[in-house]
C-alpha cells in the first residue's frame, strides 16, 4: 500500500506499477523494485562530506536494496554504449563518456594496488571527483534550455521508472531464451552478474522509449535533448550512489523529529 501511494504521486505508469509489485517477490532482494530503488541517488542533493571518513546512510526500505548506480555491470555497459557512438555523440553525452573513461582508469589503478574493498568510499580525492560530476549534473538540469530541477523531480524520474520497471522482466526473458548471448561482451570485466548484465543493456535500449514518452508528456520543442537528460541523470546516479555505504539495520530508526531531544530513553 506505502508503494502504491508513491508511485501514484509520481504519476508512474499502471505497467510499471504492476511490474513493480511483482518484483517484491523476488527471491534476490537485489533484484526488487527495478528502477524505483534508482530514486535514492537522483531524487536526494549531495549529501556525502569530503571531511568524513565513511558516509553511511540507513537503507530506508525493510530489505536490502541495490540502484543501478552501484554495479559495475552498468558503468561498464553504458560506458561501451556510449563509445560505440562516440563520433555522433552530443556534448553532454561526451561529458558522461569521459567520466566512465575516468572511472575506469581509475578502477585499473584501484585494482592494481590492491586496496582493501570499499576503499573508494573513503578517498578524499575520489570523492570530491564523483562530487564535481554530480555538480556538472545538477547545473546541466537547472540551465540547459527548458531543463531544471523541477522536471527532474516531476518527469524525469516518474518516466525512467515507469520505462525500466520492467527491466528485471525483460532481463529474465531474455536469459531464458539465449538472447543475452548475443550481446557484444568481449570488452567486459569477468565476474558480472548475469541479470544486472542484462538489466543495464535493457536500460540503454530503453533510452528511446524515455525519450518518446518524456514527448509525450512534455514536449522539448527541439529546445534541448531528453536523451542528454537521461544520461545526465544516470551519471548523477552512480555519482551519488558511490560515494555512501548503504546500512541495513534491524534496529528501530529515529525520525528526525526526535533529533536534539533532551528526554530520557530507557533501552531495556
Amino acid at each position: 500500500m506505502d508503494l502504491s501511494r508513491v508511485l501514484k504521486s509520481l504519476r508512474t505508469s499502471a505497467d510499471g506499477e504492476k511490474a513493480l509489485e511483482a518484483s517484491l517477490s523476488h527471491p534476490d532482494p537485489a533484484h526488487r523494485l527495478p528502477a524505483f530503488t534508482d530514486i535514492l541517488g537522483l531524487w536526494c542533493k549531495w549529501l556525502p562530506s569530503e571531511e568524513i571518513a565513511s558516509n553511511v546512510i540507513d537503507n530506508p526500505f525493510p530489505f536490502p536494496v541495490t540502484t543501478m548506480g552501484e554495479r559495475q555491470e552498468s558503468r561498464n555497459i553504458w560506458r561501451l554504449e556510449l563509445e560505440k557512438r562516440e563520433t555522433t555523440l552530443s556534448d553532454p553525452c561526451k561529458q558522461v563518456l569521459r567520466f566512465y573513461n575516468d572511472w575506469k582508469a581509475w578502477d585499473a589503478s584501484f585494482s592494481s594496488t590492491k586496496l582493501r574493498p570499499g576503499y573508494f568510499r573513503t578517498a578524499t580525492t575520489w570523492r570530491a571527483i564523483f562530487h564535481r560530476a554530480f555538480d556538472d549534473t545538477t547545473r546541466y538540469l537547472k540551465y540547459t534550455e527548458g531543463a531544471g530541477l523541477w522536471e527532474l523531480y516531476g518527469f524525469y524520474i516518474p518516466c525512467h521508472i515507469g520505462v525500466n520497471a520492467t527491466s528485471l522482466r525483460q532481463a529474465e526473458e531474455n536469459i531464458k531464451s539465449g538472447h543475452n548471448k548475443s550481446r557484444d561482451s568481449a570488452s567486459l570485466p569477468e565476474g558480472l552478474d548475469p541479470l544486472f548484465t542484462e538489466r543495464a543493456y535493457i536500460y540503454a535500449e530503453n533510452v528511446p522509449k524515455f525519450v518518446k514518452e518524456m514527448e509525450l508528456r512534455r514536449p522539448s520543442d527541439g529546445k534541448f535533448s531528453y536523451e542528454d537528460v537521461w544520461w545526465m541523470m544516470m551519471m548523477r546516479l552512480h555519482a551519488w550512489t558511490m560515494c555512501v555505504e548503504w546500512v541495513d539495520r534491524e534496529d528501530v530508526v529515529l525520525s528526525s523529529e526526535h533529533y536534539n531531544n533532551p528526554a530520557r530513553v530507557y533501552i531495556l
